[in-house]
């Protein structure tokens, strides 16, 4: 019998939907499968990666979105050097030195951690920062993004880690001797803040205490990304 003598039958007892429920696989429509996911590059999924870490972990939204921009534009300028795609570390310059500011993002874990960090005298005397700045002699903070390097011995406060400028904003560190580096001890930091009302302040140097140092030091080292978010980058003011 001719299949579509089968079919005439088969609709007259059951159905159009069940007749062809029954019909041959071969004669069935075939479904398309969806077109499979491209992967993404590294550099595209290490913004990702962060973008994604850093919204989880709560970090001021402005800092994220400045952070993607700033990837995705310098890709070309930028992929060779950041190297250290594990760790991406946001000071948080908007917050007063009693808090935790510097925040440590772990990239592979999904997790974050939380640290003191000093800001230069020259930016704010006293807990908060009003303004950062690239001049010379200024004893600000630098603003905006910078490579930690490697690891710099014999400076004043033992060893510490070079920081290297990524933009114009700030190329004027490496002259000012900018680094990452321990001085206070915990204790010592908690003293005098509860004496003095804010944390003891460096003169433009990313400045923790020597345990949180002594913990940072192996995870950001040798090619991670460091942002000084500034009050400029919160309010889109100029930074001199």
């Amino acid at each position: 019998m001719k299949f579509s003598v089968i079919m005439l039958v088969m609709v007259f007892a059951f159905g159009t939907e069940s007749a062809m429920a029954f019909t041959w696989p071969w004669k069935r429509p075939k479904k398309e499968k969806p077109a499979p996911q491209q992967p993404l590059d590294p550099w595209s999924q290490y913004i990702q990666n962060f973008s994604t870490v850093a919204q989880a972990q709560q970090v001021r939204p402005e800092a994220v979105a400045r952070t993607v921009s700033f990837l995705q534009t310098g890709k070309a300028q930028l992929e060779s050097r950041i190297v250290n795609r594990r760790y991406v570390t946001v000071a948080d310059m908007t917050q007063q030195s009693t808090e935790k500011r510097l925040i440590v993002l772990d990239l592979q874990t999904g997790s974050a951690a939380r640290f003191l960090v000093s800001h230069g005298w020259g930016s704010g005397f006293g807990p908060k920062v009003y303004h950062c700045s690239n001049r010379p002699n200024s004893k600000e903070t630098p603003p905006g993004f910078m490579l930690i390097g490697n690891e710099k011995t014999q400076t004043q406060f033992g060893n510490a880690l070079y920081l290297y400028s990524l933009e114009p904003r700030n190329d004027n560190s490496y002259a000012r001797t900018i680094i990452f580096h321990p001085n206070k001890t915990a204790a010592e930091a908690q003293f005098m803040m509860k004496r003095d009302g804010y944390l003891n302040m460096s003169e433009g140097c990313t400045q923790l205490t020597r345990e949180d140092y002594s913990t940072l030091k192996p995870l950001v080292r040798d090619g991670s990304l460091l942002y000084n978010f500034c009050p400029e980058d919160l309010d889109g003011r100029t930074t001199l």
